[in-house]
């Protein structure tokens, strides 16, 4: 740790080499696994979105958005050199994976069924978002600051969110499945299928290397939790060319 001259603490032994950023102490998948899934996310949504402006095209975009604004948020923690960076990207980092979390859902259910979730489903969603919301400047989000390894120390929301993403993607299955039993065609069913698997994928790959990290203070192994994106886009490519 170290001091700049006006007093700001630093994360490190030597003061940034690229004014706030420092990309030695940074795995090297950080980039090869990040910054290519989140620009091919992004611009394939983005394709979607002005090429058929629909509200499936739109929960799409929303969903990208709030996988891109994770993954920044989780290279600032990476790679920042300030304590008072870190610590407000610690703080912003449940806020952006409930929010990827819920748009997934939200998501799925348009594709699948062509229609905006129900009333009562958008209450419980928000209800989501807004706790999560009101508890991320506390000490329910971050309880402390462990200034010797520069990095935050997760609160009692984190046992809510570790207990709510498996349940979100149950969910997830099970209006797969609905739907499939649903659809007579076997197009839909074919849709439904590489849908819902995808994102059920996607998710679980997402969660088990963001808890597994968590448990064991071995934050390299949440750098695979984006691959899941990179098979899940590739899916949803096929659907669009193929369908």
């Amino acid at each position: 740790m170290t001091f700049l001259e006006h007093g700001e603490m630093l994360c490190g032994a030597e003061a940034p080499s690229f004014l706030i950023f420092d990309f030695s102490t940074a795995p090297t998948l950080l980039f090869y696994s990040y910054i290519p899934i989140i620009l091919g996310a992004l611009l394939l949504s983005l394709f979607i979105f002005f090429k058929h402006r629909s509200r499936e095209s739109a929960a799409l975009l929303a969903m990208t958005s709030f996988f891109v604004l994770w993954v920044l948020n989780i290279l600032v923690q990476w790679v920042s050199s300030y304590h008072t960076a870190l610590m407000f990207a610690w703080q912003l980092t449940a806020l952006f994976e409930v929010g990827l979390y819920l748009s997934v859902f939200y998501f799925v259910y348009t594709f699948l069924y062509q229609r905006d979730i129900p009333w009562s489903g958008k209450i419980v969603l928000g209800a989501c978002m807004l706790v999560t919301l009101l508890a991320m400047p506390t000490a329910w989000n971050v309880s402390a600051y462990d200034i010797e390894n520069c990095e935050g120390v997760v609160g009692f929301l984190w046992n809510l969110l570790y207990a709510l993403e498996p349940a979100v993607i149950v969910a997830l299955l099970w209006i797969g499945i609905s739907r499939y039993r649903q659809a007579t065609e076997s197009v839909l069913k074919h849709q439904t299928v590489i849908a819902t698997l995808g994102a059920a994928f996607f998710l679980t790959v997402f969660f088990i290397s963001n808890f597994y990290a968590e448990l064991t203070g071995v934050y390299e192994f949440n750098l695979w939790g984006p691959l899941g994106m990179l098979i899940f886009l590739t899916l949803l490519s096929y659907l669009i060319v193929r369908f």
